[in-house]
């Protein structure tokens, strides 16, 4: 745009040149003819050098209209070549605004896409520390549910009261566990019941008979007890 201005400009002036020359030689010629017919009215005794000042005169005004028409055709010519070089430059400003546009464009478009990733990056991290926390609290959910089961079946391989079971059950049931091992723990606390029933079935039976397990400081082992009442029951049934 500033280039298409300085040959604006350069025109203009080139154009103020030339007039401002034509203006002058008109005024030359208007000068030279008005002494010209001067000297002819004035023409007397020196006709003849009248006349010889009159063709040198006449020679000079043909001189300076070809002198005029050669410039007025330069002048034609340097305005066909300024409105060449002017509509080459507009050409290649408007080729140069095109890519600036297209250049800006890709920028903002490689900006947001690099935001997006770094909104994704943010969402994967934050994802990522929940899923650790999530796995660190199984993790102690388990270390714990372990250490209770681990008490749970040394009572069942122990000669031990069916309270003492019972409160181990129930030691297990309270314990606030994830989903995944709540299920778990669900499934050990059902097979447990089966030998803490065995157990306070053989106990009615030891008091029925006379023999209080409390006092006596003993226990009977759950999961002994366990199979034996089942052995019981199987040979006990019909053949």
């Amino acid at each position: 745009t500033r280039l298409i201005l300085q040959i604006s400009d350069l025109q203009k002036g080139s154009n103020q040149v030339f007039s401002h020359s034509l203006h002058e030689r008109d005024l030359e010629i208007g000068r030279l003819r008005r002494e010209s017919e001067k000297m002819r009215r004035d023409q007397a005794s020196t006709a003849g050098i009248v006349s010889l000042e009159l063709w040198v005169r006449e020679q000079k005004i043909q001189q300076l209209q070809q002198e005029t028409e050669k410039l007025s055709k330069e002048n034609r010519e340097k305005d066909k070549q300024l409105a060449v070089v002017s509509a080459k430059v507009g050409a290649l400003s408007f080729s140069f605004f095109t890519h600036f546009c297209q250049v800006i464009e890709k920028v903002r478009q490689i900006s947001d896409e690099n935001k997006q990733s770094h909104e994704r990056e943010k969402s994967l991290q934050k994802e990522l520390s929940s899923r650790l926390a999530k796995e660190r609290e199984v993790s102690a959910n388990i270390e714990v549910f372990k250490n209770s089961l681990q008490k749970l079946q040394a009572c069942l391989r122990s000669p031990c009261s069916s309270a003492s079971l019972r409160g181990e059950l129930g030691q297990l049931e309270l314990l606030c566990l994830d989903p995944s091992v709540s299920a778990i723990r669900t499934a050990v606390v059902d097979m447990a019941r089966g030998p803490l029933s065995w157990l306070e079935g053989a106990e009615q039976l030891l008091d029925s008979a006379g023999m209080d397990l409390h006092t006596s400081g003993k226990g009977l082992c759950p999961w002994e007890c366990g199979m034996s009442w089942q052995a019981r029951c199987i040979g006990e049934s019909p053949a």
